[in-house]
């Protein structure tokens, strides 16, 4: 038997969750029947900004119902045997009627990235932006490593061809990694550590279409004081 909590006082929180529809930090499931395929969405939650997932919820935003008990097995499953690390979360229940949603809520990580083991035993990380969850690039995977291990630093400072890059940004707009890669002319360790490192100080965005991933200026970057 799990643990679960019964907040009758938050039902309405959660019809008003249902009624944001998915997005970034919220996704629906009808059921789960697929711990290791479930595991994808509670590692993208928590390698980005953490978030919610409701099962028992069709993507149309009704209440299906489901069997809160089984519905957590698998949920647990995908957190401890198909996560590594393990991917700390709640579990909270939800009576709608007779239909009864489970509502996980999965905290923002310190613990980045989170792997899920995939059946040809390669272990993948996941992002969530918008209502998708995606596979990290490299550029992802080294910026968690970077906050894991932060460097101090006194000043900013770009060589000519990181320079060069920078204004192809500014100018030019959103793009990939490939198009980067051309006026930077470096190695991809270097323009993956470039491209990391400027997410860590907040100088670019990351986005990701249909096309990938693709890099641009932040035009609200925040001021960090290195010392």
């Amino acid at each position: 038997m799990h643990d679960f909590k019964y907040d009758p006082d938050r039902k309405r929180e959660i019809f008003n969750l249902i009624d944001q529809g998915e997005g970034e930090k919220l996704d629906f499931k009808f059921a789960v029947n697929d711990a290791r395929k479930i595991a994808k969405t509670l590692s993208a939650f928590a390698n980005t900004k953490g978030g919610t997932l409701l099962i028992g919820v069709k993507d149309s935003g009704r209440v299906s119902g489901i069997d809160p008990e089984e519905e957590a097995h698998m949920i647990s499953s995908a957190a401890e045997v198909y996560s590594d690390p393990k991917i700390p979360l709640s579990l909270h229940c939800h009576d709608f009627e007779g239909k009864w949603v489970l509502e996980v809520q999965v905290p923002e990580s310190s613990e980045k990235p989170h792997l899920v083991k995939n059946r040809d035993e390669k272990s993948l990380a996941f992002f969530r932006f918008e209502d998708h969850t995606i596979p990290a690039n490299g550029v992802l995977l080294k910026l968690w490593s970077l906050k894991q291990n932060p460097k101090v630093q006194t000043q900013l400072s770009f060589t000519s061809a990181e320079k060069a890059a920078l204004k192809f940004l500014e100018k030019e707009g959103p793009k990939s990694f490939s198009q980067i890669k051309k006026v930077h002319k470096g190695s991809l360790i270097q323009i993956t550590e470039f491209l990391a490192q400027l997410l860590a100080w907040s100088i670019v965005e990351i986005t990701w279409s249909t096309e990938g991933y693709k890099y641009l200026i932040n035009e609200n970057p925040v001021k960090k004081t290195r010392d």
